[in-house]
């Protein structure tokens, strides 16, 4: 209990306690700035602190095993995790997470406690058994001397940080960080030396020493955020352009040592090629990439298998250099420009494909034409008109794959549900039964083999490679096999087409393959093409190789299922 005389002061640290936590409430309009909910906290924490201990010296609490005691040592100790947490966030260094502030509060919570019940113990023991009980000694002071000494250096780091902003930062002002500084330190640092005092003297001088702290504290605290917009300005801004861009860019980033050697990777890097940091760091950029640097370099785009299938990347090689210029190793940043090379090829091959098929069908329709009006012999003419209907329906048709190619393009790649290979594939093979009733089809198919690919997008897909196989059929005994496969420990599915027909020609192949559509010949249509968009849709890919004796063998590989983010990946396309 208090005395008369220490009664205004005791008054004063309650008011001085209402006021750090009137601020930590007016403040909550700034809890999304960068420190903002920090700052709460730390109003809240020392407010609650100087209540706390002002109604302990009122009730006379002596007791160390005293709720309100601990309670009132801990808000105290808090303080420069919540602190360091402030500066941090100010300055754009978000090594102080949330995690790991839960993790140090825990810590200090069960070090007051221990230290509380250790001392209770010390005090209950003999006095002349405390000299050698060094157990118990060292249970009361080594786990607070280290708490102390780490809630020390938490204090020096956060002035540290703030400091170090505001001399890089000239459109930042001082006199806010100052101020704040002020009001976190004042009470901290009055709460040891009342500590110390009550110990040396009497509570009342604490008492004095414990208001004035907080009270000077106060008038910085509360300067800070009323007078001198604390949160007018901020560096984070700026400490993140530099520390937290890179980390939430879209492209992947890797920055490798003069040997080579993997250094970081941004979260891009990780959820793409299905890699942490702890996985391939100290190991060649291989172990992240298929190339090496030099071959990145000296490429203009790559292709790079990826945890959403195979993907193409425009690679950037850059340099890292440290502040007196010295080399330090390298940075490499891979741009997805997959979809839009995808795009490109598609523009050129339907632009190529329908300019050179339409002039030369036209042609043959102009031709005969022609021929009708100079010949009256009605069986000719009735030719003539047979050539004419076909040459049109072979527009048509190129016209409807087009469609076809535009339609598969804008579903989604993936349902809700599984598709069933089997039931797919069967129903192409009836629609063209009908039309090619000499063609021999047989289809090996589990029933139960099932892919999370859209039917939509399969189902063209399926269809143009079987198609292709009995359009260009010249075989006596025309023939398709239709087969799919689980591929055991790498999670795709396999479907392959092959046929008994004269195979697709070399240099057609080739194009379809590298995407070069400079040497698309005459006769080339669009329907492969559909196939192998459709495929890249799917993450998956298709491949081309004659068969033996003759003949083509079409196999289209794709993701038994692909995971969320590699599905908003393709959907993008």
């Amino acid at each position: 209990m208090i005395g008369e005389p220490a009664a205004v002061w005791w008054a004063l640290l309650l008011a001085v306690g209402l006021g750090y936590l009137i601020v930590a409430y007016r403040s909550l309009a700034v809890w999304d700035e960068p420190g903002g909910e920090l700052f709460s906290g730390l109003g809240l924490a020392i407010g609650l602190g100087a209540l706390v201990g002002a109604a302990g010296l009122q009730l006379g609490d002596t007791h160390q095993w005293s709720l309100l005691s601990i309670f009132s040592e801990t808000s105290v100790l808090l303080l420069p995790v919540l602190w360091a947490g402030f500066a941090a966030r100010r300055a754009g260094a978000n090594w102080l997470t949330r995690r790991r502030a839960s993790l140090l509060t825990a810590g200090i919570v069960l070090a007051t406690i221990e230290f509380r019940v250790a001392g209770a113990l010390v005090r209950g023991t003999p006095e002349s058994a405390q000299t050698f009980n060094l157990e118990l000694v060292l249970a009361v002071t080594v786990p607070m001397m280290i708490t102390y000494l780490f809630s020390s250096s938490l204090i020096v780091v956060g002035v540290a940080l703030l400091v170090k902003q505001t001399l890089e930062y000239e459109h930042l002002p001082g006199t806010p960080v100052a101020a704040v500084a002020v009001g976190v330190l004042g009470p901290w640092v009055s709460t040891w030396l009342a500590k110390q005092v009550a110990e040396m003297f009497d509570p009342t001088n604490a008492l004095i020493v414990m208001t004035m702290g907080y009270g000077v504290g106060f008038v910085g605290f509360a300067l800070s955020y009323e007078r001198y917009g604390l949160f007018a300005e901020s560096a984070a801004a700026g400490t993140v352009g530099r520390n937290r861009v890179i980390a939430t860019m879209d492209d992947t980033v890797i920055v490798v040592d003069d040997e080579r050697r993997v250094l970081d990777i941004n979260p891009a890097a990780t959820e793409l090629f299905e890699v942490s940091v702890d996985d391939v760091a100290g190991r060649p950029i291989e172990a992240v990439v298929d190339d090496d640097l030099s071959a990145l370099r000296s490429s203009d785009v790559v292709d790079l298998v990826t945890g959403i299938g195979p993907r193409e990347f425009e690679p950037t090689v850059s340099t890292v250099t440290g502040p007196d210029g010295d080399h330090l190793g390298y940075s490499v940043v891979l741009r997805d420009v997959t979809e839009r090379r995808n795009r490109e090829q598609r523009l050129s091959v339907l632009n190529r494909v329908l300019r050179h098929n339409l002039r030369n069908e036209m042609s043959i329709v102009s031709g005969y034409a022609d021929m009708l009006v100079d010949r009256g012999d009605k069986a000719v003419n009735d030719e003539i008109a047979d050539e004419i209907a076909v040459t049109a329906n072979e527009l048509v048709e190129l016209g409807e794959k087009a469609r076809v190619v535009e339609e598969l393009m804008a579903e989604p790649p993936t349902t809700s549900e599984e598709t069933a290979i089997r039931v797919v594939a069967s129903e192409v093979v009836e629609e063209i039964e009908e039309q090619s009733p000499d063609c021999e089809f047989d289809v090996q198919i589990p029933g139960d083999l099932t892919v999370g690919a859209n039917p939509r997008v399969l189902r063209p897909i399926v269809a143009n490679l079987i198609e292709n196989a009995v359009e260009h059929n010249d075989a006596a005994d025309p023939r398709v096999e239709i087969r799919a496969t689980r591929e055991p420990g790498a999670e795709t599915v396999s479907l392959t087409v092959v046929d008994n027909g004269p195979g697709i020609p070399d240099q057609e192949r080739e194009v379809l393959e590298s995407g070069d559509v400079t040497p698309l010949e005459h006769g080339s249509g669009l329907g492969l093409w559909v196939s192998k968009w459709g495929a890249k849709r799917l993450g998956g890919t298709l491949s081309l190789a004659a068969a033996e004796p003759r003949g083509t063998v079409a196999t289209l590989r794709v993701p038994e299922s692909l995971p969320p983010s590699a599905q908003a990946s393709l959907a993008t396309s």
